[in-house]
């Protein structure tokens, strides 16, 4: 059965429930193996979601497991997807929200799920009317971006590129992201230390957000800054300009 199938007509939610678990169990076999339609199933996941969002408690998880799958098309075309789905329910956006953050905060995730978790989230659209979306995301950001400095993870991989850069875009449409912030002082400031001169402009644009709560972290903010004139990379980068793109 596929989502095409499933008809709202004369059936109870409770029906349907049931038929949306007859077809995620049909997608493994007695050994407990995963269907290898996989681009399937997620097409099929996102339009039953879109036809029934009432059924995101059955369906949300098994669509952002795949954000893990092996295959890189899979989870590339998910994040698509996923985008789609909230712009024929923007109501979804918060349960979704929860869901990725679940997915991404479990143990031993793979750094290329947690990728591809961020990609989705980076091209989230933020407005000022929805605050409390732009707190869950940069409470997911700083997490994610915690666990990676607590266990001493390089500075120059595009994962720490895209949750500095996922911060640093979600802090503006924030309520209250200074006790936030402020909590990853260390973290951020060893990044912008860092010999990669990318990973030192984008902690320098997060440290400049903190520096608006906390009248010590400004005067650190902005030695930072001035010894960042002198980055070893700054000569040979046309990236930055006199002001690092710091919006100073």
């Amino acid at each position: 059965m596929c989502s095409s199938d499933l008809r709202l007509g004369g059936t109870t939610m409770e029906d349907l429930r049931g038929e949306v678990q007859k077809i995620l169990a049909g997608r493994t076999d007695g050994g407990g193996s995963v269907d290898p339609f996989n681009e399937r199933n997620e097409w099929e996941d996102a339009s039953m979601l879109g036809g029934a969002p009432e059924l995101e408690r059955e369906l949300l998880p098994a669509l952002v497991n795949k954000l893990g799958d092996p295959e890189k098309k899979v989870a590339s075309r998910l994040t698509h997807l996923m985008h789609a789905l909230l712009q024929q329910h923007p109501a979804m956006k918060s349960v979704l929200l929860a869901e990725v953050q679940r997915f991404v905060l479990r143990p031993g995730m793979a750094e290329r799920a947690l990728y591809y978790a961020c990609t989705f989230l980076n091209q989230l659209v933020l407005s000022r009317r929805e605050p409390e979306v732009a707190q869950q995301l940069l409470r997911i950001y700083l997490a994610l971006f915690a666990l990676r400095s607590s266990q001493d993870q390089p500075l120059d991989t595009k994962m720490l590129s895209s949750l500095l850069s996922g911060i640093h875009r979600a802090v503006p449409y924030c309520d209250a992201p200074g006790e936030l912030l402020l909590g990853q002082l260390h973290a951020l400031f060893r990044c912008a230390h860092s010999a990669n001169l990318a990973t030192t402009t984008q902690a320098l644009m997060v440290l400049g957000h903190a520096a608006q709560f906390d009248s010590a972290t400004s005067d650190r903010f902005y030695r930072a800054l001035y010894e960042s004139i002198l980055h070893p990379e700054d000569r040979k980068s046309t990236r930055l300009n006199s002001s690092h793109d710091l919006d100073l």
